[in-house]
C-alpha cells in the first residue's frame, strides 16, 4: 500500500500492526481452558505477546486472556492470579509488579479487573461493547485518585482497539477531559 501511494508507509506499518494483533487476539479467543497457556508461553517465546494484545485484551474484556497472559508473566497459579485481579488493591499490585508489564497498562487492568469482579458478583455477562462501555465508566468514576490526563490517555486506549460507537465515546469523552486540564 505505501509503495503504491496508496498511505502513508507510516499508516500502512500502523494497519499491518493493528490486523496482526487482532488476529492474534482472535487465536486467544478461541483457545480453550487447555490450550490457552501453552498458547500464551509460546508467544512469550516468540515475543508475541504484547502490551498491546493485552490492552486490547482488556478493553474488549476478555478476562480469561488477560488471567492467562498475567499468570504465566508473574509466575502464578491461576487462581492467584484471579483472586489478584479482582480482589485487593495490594495482591493487585503484587500481580502487576511480577508481571513485568508497563506501568502505562496498570489503569487499564485494574479498571477491567472491577467491571469482571461486579459482573461475577451479581452473576451477568456482556457483550464485548457492553464491557466497553462498562470500562469507560469504571474509567471516568472508578479510581479518585486517577489523574486526568491518566484517564484521557485509558480513554484513547479503549478507543484504539474498540469498535466505531465505542470509540466515539471514549474519543468525545476523551476530548472533554483534555479540554478540562
Amino acid at each position: 500500500m505505501a509503495e503504491r501511494g496508496w498511505v502513508p508507509a507510516n499508516d500502512a506499518a500502523d494497519m499491518v500492526a493493528d490486523a496482526e494483533e487482532r488476529a492474534i487476539l482472535q487465536i486467544l479467543e478461541s483457545a480453550n481452558e487447555a490450550e490457552l497457556p501453552p498458547l500464551i508461553r509460546f508467544m512469550t517465546s516468540r515475543s508475541m505477546l504484547t502490551a498491546s494484545i493485552i490492552m486490547r485484551s482488556a478493553c474488549a474484556g476478555h478476562m480469561r486472556i488477560i488471567e492467562a497472559a498475567m499468570a504465566h508473566l508473574a509466575n502464578s497459579t491461576p487462581a492467584r492470579t484471579a483472586e489478584a485481579l479482582y480482589g485487593g488493591a495490594s495482591s493487585f499490585n503484587w500481580l502487576y509488579r511480577s508481571s513485568g508489564l508497563p506501568l502505562t497498562c496498570i489503569g487499564l487492568i485494574r479498571a477491567a479487573g472491577q467491571v469482571e469482579r461486579e459482573l461475577r458478583e451479581t452473576r451477568h455477562s456482556l457483550s464485548t461493547e457492553n464491557f466497553s462501555r462498562r470500562l469507560i465508566e469504571e474509567i471516568m468514576t472508578g479510581d479518585a485518585g486517577m489523574a486526568a490526563a491518566e484517564r484521557a490517555k485509558y480513554l484513547d486506549f479503549i478507543g484504539r482497539y474498540s469498535s466505531e460507537r465505542i470509540r466515539q465515546i471514549a474519543l468525545m469523552l476523551r476530548e472533554g477531559l483534555v479540554t478540562a486540564a
